[in-house]
C-alpha cells in the first residue's frame, strides 16, 4: 500500500491547500504505528486508534487496510476507493506534482 499511496498524495495532495490526507492507523500501539509511519515515509498526519473518537472522524473510521474516503469540508462523503485521488485533482483543479 504505502509506496503507491505516497506517489499518489505526492501528485494530487502534497502542496495542495485546497486538500489533506489524514491517516487513520489500525495498529494497535503508538509505538507500532509510529515506527510503520517512519519506515515507509508517510509525510501526513496519522490519527492513533485511541485518538479517533477525539478527531471527531470516527464515522469514517477504515475497518480494512487501505480504505480511502473522500469528504468535504462538512464532513460529507464525496468518494471512496482509489479514485479519491483522482477526484481530489478533478475538484481543485491539481492534475499532478
Amino acid at each position: 500500500m504505502a509506496p503507491q499511496s505516497v506517489e499518489k498524495y505526492n501528485k494530487y495532495i502534497a502542496g495542495n491547500p485546497k486538500a489533506a490526507l489524514i491517516f487513520f492507523s489500525l495498529d494497535r500501539s503508538k509505538d507500532a504505528a509510529e515506527k510503520w509511519a517512519a519506515k515507509v515515509g508517510m509525510p501526513w498526519l496519522t490519527v492513533l486508534q485511541e485518538d479517533i473518537v477525539k478527531s471527531k472522524l470516527n464515522q469514517y473510521s477504515p475497518r480494512a487496510v487501505p480504505t480511502w474516503i473522500l469528504i468535504d469540508k462538512d464532513g460529507e462523503k464525496i468518494a471512496s476507493g482509489s479514485s479519491v485521488f483522482e477526484k481530489v485533482a478533478e475538484l481543485t483543479g491539481k492534475e499532478n506534482g
